[in-house]
């Protein structure tokens, strides 16, 4: 029948004060019938904190792991509410790993290279290696940021935006190889 949403929520006993509400009605079909903002709001639900939080401890994105995304993310999906950012961040704590990988063979072959395409006779230092993998590893932060907030917004699918910044790298470390080959 309808929503609630608030920027902050605190509870006093069995009773609920939310700040900045926007409240959404719907009809008995699941029809849209009105959104209102609303500044403050009184409300005593029948629902517990442990029911609304899903039983589990509610940490910030850093601190999550996957175990508690997997938690979250059905009860989420039991209540109807959307899981997008958290399915991103599940992917995302799954592929984050590979920048180790990425960071070592683009930054290990451009540095060996020295940072010459194609010319395997000019070797490149130890320092134009760190510098490589230094500029290449805030390009890959920056890629990986951009989808994830493209994931938390559903404007792609968690999977691929949790991995965006992967599949960038995996081209540039193909292009660079082959590169460097010839």
């Amino acid at each position: 029948q309808r929503t609630l949403e608030a920027e902050t929520a605190m509870l006093d006993g069995n009773r609920w004060s939310f700040d900045k509400v926007v409240l959404t009605r719907f009809d008995e079909q699941g029809q849209f019938l009105s959104r209102q903002t609303i500044p403050g709001y009184m409300e005593t639900l029948p629902e517990s904190m442990g029911d609304l939080i899903g039983g589990i401890q509610t940490t910030q994105a850093d601190e999550r792991n996957i175990f508690e995304l997997v938690r979250l993310i059905e009860h989420r999906r039991k209540t109807g509410a959307k899981t997008d950012a958290y399915e991103t961040e599940f992917w995302w704590h799954l592929s984050y790993p590979l920048i180790c990988f990425f960071v070592t063979f683009i930054g290990g072959l451009l540095g060996s290279v020295g940072g010459k395409i194609g010319n395997r006779h000019s070797k490149g230092s130890v320092a134009s290696s760190i510098g490589l993998a230094m500029v290449f590893t805030i390009g890959y932060f920056f890629v990986m940021y951009f989808g994830t907030a493209l994931g938390d917004s559903s404007i792609l699918p968690p999977l691929l935006a949790a991995n965006i910044a992967n599949i960038v790298s995996a081209v540039l470390a193909i292009y660079v190889f082959k590169k460097s080959d010839s």
